[in-house]
Formats: structure tokens, sequence, C-alpha cells
């Protein structure tokens, strides 16, 4: 029995698996089709963004030692991704996400450009400790 053969996107006829060119008509890449390419890409599109949420994105561990100067440079969205993290690595209950950021966000504001994300965050980690939550200023 032979190979199984697949129809040229050009002409339609017969072309080998993996075959470079049609016999027929001379078209490139015979048994790759628009549908194929399309599938390909979504696939690589999915596959990137499920990769960047394992190993990419915001982590505090990266921002930790950031001065606030270059913290207040950063979006909205990306501060909350740190601070998610930040909340991970610190066993806190993802419920006190809002408290913390307005803490983070009041500091981050307010304080000497000099001082680290660390620091900051330290402040409000103790303000939560002893109080149930971080006091905003």
């Amino acid at each position: 029995m032979g190979e199984k053969r697949i129809a040229c996107k050009k002409c339609g006829a017969q072309v080998a698996p993996g075959e470079k060119k049609c016999p027929s008509c001379g078209v490139e890449n015979p048994t790759i089709t628009r549908k194929d390419v399309i599938g390909f890409l979504v696939v690589g599109i999915i596959t990137v963004g499920l990769l960047s949420q394992c190993i990419g994105g915001s982590s505090y561990d990266d921002y930790a030692d950031v001065k606030l100067k270059e913290i207040r440079e950063l979006t909205g969205s990306e501060q909350k991704e740190i601070l998610g993290d930040y909340l991970v690595q610190s066993d806190i209950n993802e419920e006190y996400s809002y408290e913390f950021f307005r803490c983070m966000s009041d500091m981050v504001n307010s304080k000497a450009d000099a001082l680290s994300l660390s620091k900051v965050m330290g402040w409000c980690k103790t303000e939560f400790e002893s109080n149930g939550k971080p006091r905003f200023n």
C-alpha cells in the first residue's frame, strides 16, 4: 500500500506529505494551508501566554531592592502583580490585597526616592501583623 497523499493547496493534485514543491503546479509547500498556519499561530500564542504566566511577569523578588523612584514609573497593573507575588511569598491572604495595595501606593508616593520596595513592604507587613491590616498615611 502506498504512502498517504494530500491535495495541493493550489491545484488539488495529490502530493506526498512533506513535499517541498507540487510536481504539478510548482507551488512551494503545497500541503501547508492557511488554516494550518493559523492553527500554528494560535497554538504558539497560547503557549507564549502560558509560559509568560509561569515564568514571566513582575515578581516581587525582581523588584524588592528597586528604589521607590523606579517603582513609581511602573503601571498600576505591574505594581499589583508585584504585590500579588509579595502576598503569596509572605503567606498573606489575598483578601487583604486591596489594603496592601493602598499601603504600598501611599508609601511609594510619599516616601523618599532612595528607599527600596522591600523596606516599604516591610512597614506595611509590620502594620498588618500588629493591627490585623496595614494602616494608611
